[in-house]
């Protein structure tokens, strides 16, 4: 069981349309898979979780309200619960922040995008990345989620 909302605010839609790529359109299937992948490297199959696609200025004022800190971000995480197999969250992704850092990892933008869908599912089912030991489990699960959603 899955309830996996995509909320796409109307400013990013057209970026969204403009970085989709044949192997990873940006769209809520896409987006929900990409959910679902990385929830079930952490064991969870059952994902209650809201993904909210905006921007820059809109991920600032989140994190800034939220999370006090004052500057934008690619992806923030906001756990409800986790009971494996069920996981239940919110998580704000950033194309802009997507659009600039694809640049220097070297792959799409729509790759981004969806690597900080998959890291913020990541945190919900708890992995966490605050120490060297941690940040290494959760590049590993990363890279099993991305592969899993490419071999869908």
């Amino acid at each position: 069981m899955s309830d996996i909302e995509i909320t796409i605010d109307a400013a990013v839609r057209e970026k969204l349309q403009n970085h989709s790529t044949e192997e990873f359109p940006l769209g809520v299937t896409a987006i929900a898979n990409a959910v679902r992948s990385a929830a079930s490297v952490g064991g969870c199959s059952d994902c209650r979780v809201g993904v909210r696609v905006t921007d820059d200025p809109t991920i600032h004022k989140i994190n800034r309200d939220f999370l006090e800190h004052d500057y934008p971000t690619d992806v923030i995480s906001f756990p409800y619960e986790l009971q494996p197999p069920m996981v239940e969250g919110e998580l704000v992704v950033s194309i802009d922040t997507a659009e600039v850092e694809s640049v220097d990892a070297g792959w799409s933008v729509a790759e981004e995008l969806l690597l900080y869908v998959m890291h913020g599912t990541l945190h919900l089912v708890g992995f966490d990345d605050t120490d060297d030991e941690s940040r290494k489990e959760m590049r590993n699960a990363e890279r099993r989620a991305m592969e899993g959603l490419r071999s869908g």
